[in-house]
């Protein structure tokens, strides 16, 4: 490793130890003052990182915040779950849990380690003293933390010029604001905050959550089950070679692509739901209501998968007998309430402002379906079933062959998990079809049903290696890690393209980290038309060239200067269907509102003149291009220096000063 990368890996790393060690901690206060006591190591150690983290990140949203944020109630129903799993019988159950605090650190930070060093090699290049840069949902998600800890609202849009289009939005703020406490403590870059410490933490917790899963299950081996939970992580949709790319299977890809350690946006949703998992087992059905209601404040596409899911369960138990109707509506309320407080939080904010025909309204009246398709959205939800069938395949058969001669006993023992699945996937792919005309509909179901399945499958591998053999142990362990191999052995090979990520040279990002300490916070970006392959990519915000800037800088603003043609883009098939979710995402650059802003005011500008006085007007220092790219002849005037990466073949710009000094990239 070069000297910059041994320092930024300490830092790092440092950073993550710190986090789980004051997480574990605090949480242990927590199960403490809630007088419970776990002589299981495994459920105490998640419980202490789950709760001490939550209680950690929602402090620090409501002090940045000033008390405006969604994930207010998560804190105070995390605590009531604390209160409500008081299990203290003996003293000499309060005598094993004191006993085992420096065992439980070894626990998590040599998990922990192995995590995050077999991360960090995703991002490590040896042949440069930089990272690599991730994928562009990760620099997006990293830049989030600068509306957050700088202006103090949790939005995840990254408008910087015109504050009047900002408001609250919905969105998975839990992971966001955790990188954004470490940000504001350490100052090392976002991106690699988020990516590499923020996620490592959280998928930490998800791995102690597996082990608490498998010691459930008492037969379970102890020396396994380190192995296994390791294992579990890496649980997903297997993409088969060759029989991925059919085009029907290629389409519920995203199934196969969200391997956790690799792409770990979804690690806050294992975690709540592991927990209302093992509350379930324990037959703790208040608690398993509760925990279910944190999950749309923490992750809001899971909130109808979550809400309808909760109600199926409700109504099966007391179908069952399982508990009274008082019991059921007990279960169900949080989740309600939850909604309902979403709903509520939402109204109450300011309506941010918007052009005609550019509004929330505008918008949902565009992928609402027609009744007309009723016979595409049928399709598209069996589409979806058996998308899902096939990728999890694999695992289905392992169960098959470890539970064979036990299927009916297990599959009535673990009814109320098997009901709940089933009743979640099936209303997911519901979700799915419905919201088909929306370009990220996939989510609603992904989200959701593929940490559940992981868990799922966890739970019946628990109970299927129930006083097994070695040989069973060894065989499971085997298969699972075989599968592992088979999603992701490109990373060995082509480890950039696989995490989508981006490499840079070595020599033109010395250029960049040099210069980007005296140019001031204000940036922005041109691609070519032809770097759109689809409507997701016409978002100003998510998607960029130019993201070797956050590498080096955490307050900056980047607002795209591409000229895009809307109606050469309808002609398009891929874009047809989309063609107004298009517009919508081109009207939410800054750009394009300084433009709207001139017509009103009675300046009829040329798209070039736009242009030039945007740049000027809004202190502008630096403009980045992507390989197909070209910079505007009447841009040119404007540029001091520019540099070229040999291995992208981005382009970076530095413009002339500009008279408009900021300091920082907001307003």
């Amino acid at each position: 490793m070069a000297g910059s990368t041994i320092l930024l890996f300490a830092k790092l790393y440092s950073a993550f130890a710190g986090t789980l060690l004051i997480g574990y901690l605090l949480g242990r206060v927590l199960l403490r003052l809630a007088n419970v006591f776990l002589p299981e190591r495994n459920v105490r150690i998640f419980l202490s990182l789950l709760s001490g983290l939550t209680v950690l990140i929602v402090a620090y949203a409501s002090m940045a915040t000033r008390g405006v944020t969604i994930l207010l109630p998560v804190a105070v129903i995390i605590i009531a779950v604390l209160f409500l799993w008081n299990n203290k019988k003996s003293l000499n159950d309060e005598l094993v849990d004191n006993s085992h605090w420096s065992t439980d650190l070894i626990t998590i930070l040599g998990t922990g380690t192995l995590i995050f060093s077999a991360r960090y090699f995703l991002l490590y290049d040896s042949s440069s003293e930089f990272l690599v840069t991730p994928f562009q949902d990760y620099v997006y998600y990293g830049r989030l933390t600068q509306p957050l800890n700088i202006a103090g609202i949790e939005t995840n849009v990254l408008e910087a010029i015109y504050p009047q289009f900002i408001t609250e939005q919905p969105y998975h703020y839990f992971d966001v604001w955790l990188n954004a406490l470490l940000v504001k403590c350490t100052g090392v870059p976002s991106v690699w905050a988020l990516y590499l410490t923020t996620y490592s933490v959280l998928i930490v917790v998800v791995a102690t959550g597996f082990m608490a899963l498998l010691a459930y299950s008492a037969g379970v081996k102890q020396k396994w089950i380190p192995v296994l939970s390791l294992l579990l992580l890496t649980v997903t949709g297997i993409s088969w070679p060759v029989v991925s790319e059919i085009d029907f299977i290629r389409n519920g890809a995203l199934i196969a692509s969200s391997t956790l350690p690799v792409l770990p946006k979804l690690a806050p949703v294992y975690i709540f739901l592991i927990l209302a998992v093992l509350a379930l087992l324990q037959g703790r059905y208040t608690i398993v209501g509760l925990t279910l209601a944190t999950l749309p404040l923490v992750y809001v596409s899971t909130a109808p998968t979550i809400g309808l899911g909760v109600a199926s369960l409700a109504l099966f138990l007391w179908l069952r007998h399982r508990v009274t109707l008082a019991g059921a509506l007990k279960m169900v309320a949080p989740t309600l309430f939850a909604s309902l407080y979403i709903a509520g939080f939402y109204v109450l904010q300011p309506e941010p402002y918007q052009f005609p025909a550019t509004g929330r309204a505008f918008a949902l009246s565009t992928i609402i379906p027609s009744w007309s398709e009723y016979r595409t959205l049928i399709n598209i939800g069996f589409g979806t079933l058996l998308n899902f069938g096939f990728y999890f395949a694999p695992y289905a058969l392992l169960l098959f062959l470890l539970l064979r001669s036990r299927i009916k006993k297990i599959a009535y023992t673990q009814q109320e998990v098997l009901v709940w699945f089933g009743a979640s996937v099936f209303m997911a792919t519901a979700l799915r079809a419905f919201g088909s005309h929306y370009i990220d509909s996939f989510q609603f179901f992904a989200n959701t049903i593929i940490p559940f399945a992981a868990i799922v499958i966890a739970v019946l591998i628990g109970i299927a290696l129930t006083a097994k053999t070695q040989r069973h142990y060894v065989l499971t362990a085997l298969v699972l890690l075989v599968l592992a191999v088979i999603n992701n052995y490109t990373l060995f090979f082509e480890r950039t393209k696989t995490l989508s990520a981006t490499r840079y040279s070595t020599s033109f990002l010395r250029v960049v980290q040099s210069e980007l300490q005296n140019l001031g916070p204000r940036g922005a970006f041109i691609m070519s038309p032809d770097d759109y392959e689809n409507v997701y990519m016409m978002s100003p915000d998510s998607y960029v060239c130019g993201t070797y800037v956050s590498n080096f800088k955490n307050d900056y603003a980047f607002t795209t200067l591409s000229a895009l043609d809307l109606e050469h883009k309808r002609a398009e098939p891929h874009f047809q269907r989309d063609s107004i979710q298009a517009e919508q995402a081109t009207r939410k650059s800054s750009f394009y509102r300084f433009q709207r802003f001139k017509q009103m005011q009675g300046q009829k500008l040329a798209l070039d003149s736009a242009k030039y006085q945007f740049v000027v007007e809004n202190g502008i220092s630096f403009i980045c291009t992507s390989k197909r790219a070209t910079l505007p002849l009447v841009l040119q005037p404007l540029v001091d220096r520019s540099y070229r990466d040999s291995y992208s073949g981005e382009m970076f710009y530095v413009l002339r000063p500009s008279s408009k000094t900021l300091s920082n990239a907001y307003y």
